[in-house]
């Protein structure tokens, strides 16, 4: 279920009129005329991606088995973000981080938790426009 964001209001004193998608003219000067932006906690979902190996699935096995995916795909949906130009991500090896720069109209800090360590210098990142969906790709690092 998509959910709408009605954008704010502004009446015309001079008029008495109700206008959508307007912004009232601010005094450069005053500090108590700041809008506050709506508080978005994005959803995502991670999902693990890695090389399917017959030899991990047959009855002779040497060594144990390793269930840790080569990669981690982070699909973080930003509804109303229009370009990825709006948010920055900073990516460490344990979590991602996710934030929205200024311009943007709404208020996006979200921290997501890797469920494995990641190489996160080798990272890419990719916004779909249509669907409002980040795409993060982290490499996961080797089992020591």
């Amino acid at each position: 279920p998509k959910s709408h964001v009605t954008p704010p209001l502004t009446v015309d004193n001079e008029r008495n009129e109700l206008h959508e998608n307007e912004t009232v003219g601010k005094n450069e000067n005053s500090e108590n005329d700041t809008f506050e932006k709506e508080t978005v906690n994005p959803k995502y979902e991670i999902i693990e991606q890695g090389v399917f190996d017959l030899a991990d699935h047959t009855v002779c096995t040497i060594g144990p088995m390793s269930r840790r995916p080569k990669h981690l795909a982070v699909n973080i949906y930003l509804e109303g973000v229009e370009s990825a130009s709006e948010i920055s991500i900073d990516v460490s090896e344990k979590n991602l981080m996710i934030s929205s720069k200024p311009k943007c109209k709404f208020d996006i800090q979200s921290e997501i938790y890797l469920p494995y360590p990641v190489i996160h210098s080798e990272g890419t990142a990719k916004f779909h426009i249509q669907e409002c969906k980040l795409v993060v790709s982290l490499g996961v690092r080797a089992e020591e």
